[in-house]
């Protein structure tokens, strides 16, 4: 997405060392040098979190309910996608970490583990 593509730029991060912040799950691999340039330079850019530390519950599950498409096999519509990314969020919404480059690392893995539960992940 637009985002990642500018983080990209500006941490000088090419796909080659991006896939290196995933597993063969795609995990986030945390801690890890690349997790935290891109994470730290896409929390400066959208509001994944509110100030009190909680996620933007808003933000973070249209977001989710944007990308889910390509991580399910299934054919999915926008109601369908929307559903499941509530499903998801509800499951995974209690940020746990450090700090909020780790807490996006463990809800981004949540969400793997709670997708791959609930539909045929790709």
């Amino acid at each position: 997405d637009e985002t990642l593509s500018a983080c990209m730029k500006e941490t000088d991060i090419d796909k080659a060392k991006l896939s290196e912040m995933f597993d063969d799950d795609f995990h986030i691999k945390y801690p890890h040098d690349v997790t935290s340039k891109i994470v730290e330079c896409g929390l400066g850019k959208v509001h994944f979190f509110n100030e009190d530390g909680g996620f933007n519950s808003k933000f973070v599950t249209e977001d989710l309910a944007k990308s889910l498409p390509v991580f399910v096999t299934d054919e999915i519509d926008a109601k369908k996608a929307d559903e499941l990314a509530k499903e998801i969020y509800h499951e995974c919404s209690t940020p746990k970490g450090e700090n909020l480059v780790e807490k996006m690392a463990n809800f981004h893995n949540c969400v793997m583990v709670e997708l791959k539960k609930k539909t045929t992940a790709a």
